[in-house]
Formats: structure tokens, C-alpha cells, sequence
């Protein structure tokens, strides 16, 4: 008897895993973070972990104002209701006042929560004693000390 045959094999080297990861990525709002993990044979997978959240740093940003009164005579206060969204950290502002009607208020810190929401604060503006009568037109500016 002669002749021959052939054929082919895939031969499969056996891997054992070796998982290893990349970086961690950057803490997210809900407090985890992930990263890509390899295990030396082809496969991936996404490993998860708990991180705490530093939020980015914002300052408190003024929204609308209000006046407590429509007219006062000069050396008289009034007030004007702030409303403003609180930044990230505890800072101290003051309202700056600047057109027709000039000054600020004084030094007030506010608290550096993260808060989403608006809060309404009132500052203080005594009307100065050299003013001359009419309408004063001004721009009011939350502004950090």
C-alpha cells in the first residue's frame, strides 16, 4: 500500500488570565469611577469602583434682584433681594452697585454647598447723602472679596 495524506491543525497555546488595568478614570457625580482591564489572552472588561466626588469649582452666580421700596430720600437704606445659585465653595461677595446710583453693600459670606437650586438673599445699600434727586438708574454685580 502507498500514498499519502495531509491536513491541517490549529494548534491553541492554553493562556491563563492575567488581568491588569490601565488608569483610573476621572470620580464621577454618582461617586465611582472605571477603567479598562486586560487579561493577557484577548479579553477585556470594565472594572468599576467606589471614589469620592470633588464637583468642579463654580462661583455663586447671580440670577434676578428686587428692590424693597421704588423711592428714598439721600442717606436712607433700602435693600435689594439677591437671587442667586451658591457656587462651590464658602466665599464672601458683596453686592457693587455701579451707573447713576454708586456703592456696594457690605462683606456677606456665602456658603459654598453645591446647591442646585436658587437662593434669595437681601444686601444692604444705604443711598448717600451728596446724591442729587431724580431717577437713579444702576447695575447691581455680585461680586467675591
Amino acid at each position: 500500500m502507498s500514498g499519502t495524506c495531509q491536513g491541517t491543525i490549529n494548534i491553541t497555546i492554553p493562556c491563563t488570565p492575567n488581568w491588569t488595568g490601565g488608569a483610573w478614570g476621572t470620580c464621577q457625580s454618582n461617586g465611582t469611577q472605571t477603567r479598562t482591564e486586560t487579561d493577557g489572552c484577548g479579553n477585556t472588561r470594565t472594572a468599576t469602583q467606589s471614589c469620592t466626588y470633588v464637583p468642579p469649582y463654580r462661583e455663586a452666580l447671580l440670577k434676578s434682584c428686587s428692590l424693597n421700596k421704588t423711592s428714598a430720600i439721600p442717606g436712607e437704606g433700602f435693600l435689594i433681594g439677591v437671587t442667586f445659585e451658591t457656587g462651590t465653595n464658602t466665599e464672601n461677595y458683596k453686592l457693587v452697585l455701579t451707573g447713576d446710583l454708586t456703592g456696594e453693600s457690605p462683606q456677606y459670606t456665602l456658603s459654598g454647598s453645591p446647591l442646585a437650586f436658587s437662593t434669595l438673599m437681601s444686601f444692604g445699600i444705604t443711598i448717600p447723602t451728596t446724591i442729587s434727586g431724580g431717577v437713579k438708574n444702576f447695575t447691581a454685580t455680585l461680586v467675591k472679596v
